[in-house]
């Protein structure tokens, strides 16, 4: 069956597997967030940060964004430093649950 063929459940289901791979291995930071804290992170958040996903997951939001600007922010490192990245926020919604998604990338 070609990409295109088949219901609409699974092809649903075949791009959010195939959008959540892309994610977990994109150059952009991506973290989720859910009342106020972080529930989920991609590989390039924890090597942009230095934490492991384990230290990420139920931090609050508040932890790591230091400051809040014009389309920037600066996002605290696990090393005490901090790194200046641009940023969007969309409400999204992972595996059926409604989000936040912080992406951000060095500026």
């Amino acid at each position: 069956m070609a990409m295109g063929e088949g219901s609409a459940a699974s092809n649903a289901l075949v791009q959010s597997t195939l959008l959540g791979e892309l994610l977990e291995h994109a150059s952009v930071g991506a973290l989720a967030a859910d009342s106020g804290r972080y529930i989920a992170a991609n590989e390039y958040a924890c090597e942009l940060t230095g934490f492991d996903r384990a230290e990420l997951i139920g931090r609050p939001v508040g932890d790591l964004c230091r400051q809040r600007g014009s389309g920037v922010i600066a996002l605290g490192c696990k090393d005490g430093d901090e790194i200046e990245v641009s940023y969007r926020v969309v409400e999204a919604a992972l595996a059926g649950i409604p989000v936040t998604l912080g992406l951000f990338w060095p500026v």
